[in-house]
């Protein structure tokens, strides 16, 4: 859905399952952003977490990039845990 918006260069499925996928997201409008994206679902909960950032030198990306997704790999949805948004 993401990819018929104008503007977004790339979406990239890093990681796809019977209830979650992480998505790197490229998106170029004005200033350019980048992102990994979280979508998981259990029983009638659904959750997405996104984590961007704008443009930043290219080391300093694949930093936030590899935080980003080893933050995702490590949710869990499972009974018994709780989410709590956060600002």
């Amino acid at each position: 859905m993401a990819a018929k918006q104008s503007g977004f260069e790339d979406i990239q499925t890093i990681e796809e399952s019977s209830d979650h996928s992480i998505r790197k997201v490229s998106a170029r409008q004005g200033q350019p952003v980048e992102g990994i994206q979280y979508l998981g679902k259990f029983e009638n909960t659904f959750v997405v977490v996104w984590q961007a950032w704008r443009s930043v030198d290219l080391a300093t990306a694949r930093d936030y990039q590899t935080n980003a997704l080893a933050g995702a790999k490590r949710i869990v949805m499972k009974k018994g845990l709780d989410v709590i948004p956060s600002n």
